[in-house]
């Protein structure tokens, strides 16, 4: 997800990450990637603040990577902006940038977490920008692979050399984040054009690649991603389509709204991709901290939990810093303005999401009660909040209406319409949330005695 589209505050203070910590990648001699076949699967958040943009004092704090690796997280998306990586198309890296970026990097794979490299720009590139430690800005806007300004083969260089300098299995290509409004034509050709100077230069590990429009699971019949991704080639056959999926009805991740049909995408992109053979990484979810919004994260990333033959793992977004009231923050408070020490108060969305990090057997765990709402009387819906549960595996949630003690058949729907059944007798809404480790099972108050239909 852009910055310009999450409207993310600017850093104000200093990191942890100097270009003095730095451990060069390129004097490693060592294997450049792991396969398909041998990576695990793996969950994650990504941590954002050097996107276009950010601030460049949003480096990751220590005790933050500390932190995440503490609540098992395995794989860490660092979004950054190619115009801070590089000064200009076919100019070599910027070295103390890339020095700072291979410092915090090192330290995150110390830890055993994989690294995802995640080129932030949306497909485009500022020439000649103003680069502070705030922002990038100014300059003008080229589209990559349809300017000779930014060309196909200045994006297939970049690729080139930031695998030069960063070097290590458990690092991941990401090509570019959310292109969007681009020439699907070009844009496959400058996908394959970074596939092949990657394998040119010996890395052998992982490739995520993006779609177009903006990256969301909107894959219908009228998609060209349906065209072009499938045919990307790659050597090794290492490679995997980087989706995104956010639940609000634009999947944009701006809004606290989650859309009634916000499983249909997911859904619909997973079977395409099995039936075109085609492996995935869901490189950017989030949930905002309601109980309905966490809700819906449990139901997509069981989803994704379970169909682990189309998808290779997942990337909350996002822990960020300078952002403690951000909609999808990941980091507790304490770990937003400095590389504080605990003890720390974890988010709403890391209380869901621990147990699936640490992907351990956990029979479900309340997180929110489920709530009632609406008037005892005949002829009036009764609804509320739902529970929402963690556990690992990521628990399926079951609802049943009860009339006092008895199940009422074929009442299994989130709201309930009072009938004369119901009258003088006592409503609850059951929730069982199962797992192959055991079942939870939690209930709303009960209504008061319902009475009948008011007189017209």
């Amino acid at each position: 997800m852009l910055f310009s589209r999450r409207n993310f505050l600017k850093g104000a203070v200093g990191a942890s990450f100097t270009a003095s910590d730095d451990v060069s990648f390129a004097s490693q001699n060592i294997q450049t990637g792991q396969s398909l076949r041998s990576i695990p699967f793996l969950r994650g958040t990504n941590y954002s603040g050097q996107e276009s943009g950010g601030s460049v004092h949003a480096f990751p704090f220590k005790k933050s990577i500390d932190y995440l690796a503490m609540k098992g997280v395995s794989i860490l998306r660092f979004p950054f902006s190619m115009e801070r990586m590089l000064p200009q198309p076919g100019a070599d890296l910027n070295a103390a940038y890339a020095n700072r970026c291979s410092s915090a990097i090192n330290y995150i794979l110390s830890k055993g977490m994989y690294v995802i490299l995640d080129p932030h720009n949306g497909g485009r590139f500022l020439l000649n920008a103003a680069i502070d430690p705030y922002n990038v800005r100014g300059g003008s806007v080229v589209v990559i692979g349809e300017s000779s300004k930014f060309s196909i083969e200045h994006f297939a260089d970049f690729h080139t050399k930031l695998t030069q300098r960063f070097r290590h299995p458990r690092i991941i290509h990401g090509l570019m984040n959310e292109p969007h409004q681009q020439d699907d034509a070009l844009l496959y050709q400058t996908h394959q054009a970074a596939i092949n100077a990657l394998r040119e230069a010996k890395y052998s590990g992982l490739i995520l690649v993006n779609g177009n429009n903006w990256n969301t699971l909107a894959w219908g019949v009228a998609s060209q991603n349906r065209t072009y991704m499938p045919a990307l080639v790659d050597p090794l056959e290492n490679w995997a389509i980087d989706a995104h999926h956010y639940l609000d009805p634009w999947s944009s991740g701006t809004s606290d709204v989650v859309a009634p049909d916000y499983m249909d995408a997911l859904i619909a992109f997973t079977e395409f991709a099995r039936s075109a053979g085609m492996k995935a990484f869901l490189g950017e979810i989030g949930a905002s901290r309601d109980q309905i919004s966490l809700e819906a994260a449990v139901s997509a990333l069981g989803y994704v939990e379970g169909n682990k033959d189309v998808f290779l793992g997942w990337t909350w977004w996002t822990a960020v810093q300078y952002q403690p009231d951000y909609r999808y923050q990941l980091l507790p408070n304490e770990l937003t303005s400095s590389d504080a020490s605990g003890p720390y108060t974890d988010t709403h969305q890391m209380k869901v999401l621990e147990t699936i990090f640490r992907a351990a057997s956990a029979k479900p765990n309340l997180i929110f009660q489920p709530t009632l709402i609406g008037e005892p009387i005949e002829g009036s819906i009764l609804g509320g909040l739902p529970s929402v549960a963690t556990g690992y595996p990521v628990p399926s949630r079951s609802i049943i209406w009860r009339r006092d003690s008895e199940d009422i058949l074929g009442a299994n729907h989130t709201t309930y319409v009072l009938n004369a059944l119901d009258v003088g007798q006592q409503i609850s809404r059951v929730e069982i949330w199962r797992n192959s480790v055991g079942q939870l099972e939690t209930s709303t108050l009960k209504t008061d005695h319902v009475k009948p239909r008011r007189a017209e």
